[in-house]
């Protein structure tokens, strides 16, 4: 019965001890990059994608030129929401 409880403390407690990298990994995989940001963007707001610049916080925002000739800069977030 001893070895029982000693095996689930160990495991429980690498189990803590992981859990946080674990999720650290699993929000790298799920980073969207530039070429993804540029067609994120360009899906919700047609048109054609000027550039991506790389934002401070590891977005980007991609500039697109509009079919009537207006200018949008769309900020999409590194998990490839649209914040604009």
């Amino acid at each position: 019965m001893p070895q029982i409880r000693r095996f689930i403390l160990t495991f429980l407690s690498t189990c803590a001890l992981l859990g946080p990298l674990a999720g650290s990994e699993l929000a790298l995989a799920q980073a969207v990059d530039a070429r993804q940001a540029a067609q994120i963007a360009q899906r919700t707001y047609q048109g054609k994608v000027l550039n991506v610049k790389t934002d401070s916080n590891g977005g980007y925002t991609v500039k697109i030129l509009q079919s009537d000739g207006r200018i949008r800069l769309v900020k999409v977030s590194k998990s490839g929401k649209v914040k604009s």
